[in-house]
């Protein structure tokens, strides 16, 4: 997992360096902005997926908006993945997110235990999932418990009770179990406490609409996925921008 988290950072730099996302010159200048235009400081949200592993791509593509683009980040969305790599870019830990993709392992992130294990737990102790991933609750205190805020987070998790969809902010006393609990995917993992949170993907994969709320100056978003080759030649995109107001 290591080295595909580093593979998927250095393609995300590479696919965002080629689509000159978001800027005016963009498109005359083919698809890459001039150096003068990448330096200029541009305030925007940003809004972050979900997409499990390949979160990792997002913090490729977030680094080179922000150091060779210019973004400054007004407000930060995430859901899933998106909410884990949300908060650590909220305190501005530019190296540990780094760091925590570089050495992430499976264990680090739930509890694989063998079959006749799972059927114990579905079948007897009726849990809701086949696997444990209290390990994720600690990987996300490591790096984030303590440390102060610079930038507005929300993070997105649902209730499987109530069927719910709610943004929690680091102001809420449970800020940081809501970042595990929105990446806790339903049946594979455990849903949590009483309510039954899981992942927010579950009903909002990408909380732009959440965003709009707050009447940003302008929207980045970056997905976990392809959305496709572009029609004027630039490489596929998974980052897209809004423009300014």
């Amino acid at each position: 997992m290591p080295r595909r988290s580093a593979l998927a950072h250095a393609d995300a730099g590479s696919r965002v360096r080629r689509l000159g996302v978001g800027w005016p010159s963009s498109r005359s200048h083919g698809c890459n902005p001039s150096r003068g235009d990448v330096m200029a400081e541009r305030a925007a949200t940003l809004v972050l997926s979900g997409g499990g592993a390949r979160g990792a791509f997002q913090v490729g593509a977030e680094r080179v908006l922000r150091e060779e683009f210019g973004f400054r980040w007004e407000r930060i969305f995430g859901v899933s993945v998106g909410g884990l790599n949300g908060a650590l870019l909220g305190q501005q830990q530019y190296g540990p997110l780094m760091n925590l993709w570089l050495e992430i392992r499976e264990l680090d992130i739930y509890r694989k235990v063998p079959w006749p294990m799972v059927a114990f737990r579905i079948g007897v102790q009726q849990k809701l999932g086949f696997y444990d991933n209290s390990p994720l609750r600690a990987l996300v205190q490591k790096y984030a418990a303590g440390r102060p805020f610079r930038v507005p987070v929300h993070v997105g998790r649902v209730s499987l009770v109530s069927g719910e969809f709610d943004m929690v902010t680091p102001d809420a006393p449970d800020f940081l179990d809501a970042v595990w609990q929105g990446a806790t995917l339903p049946v594979l993992w455990e849903a949590i406490g009483p309510q039954a949170y899981v992942d927010g993907g579950v009903r909002n994969v990408s909380p732009l609409g959440d965003a709009l709320q707050f009447n940003p100056t302008q929207i980045v978003v970056i997905l976990c996925n392809s959305l496709g080759p572009d029609t004027a030649g630039c490489a596929s995109a998974t980052a897209r921008s809004w423009p300014e107001r």
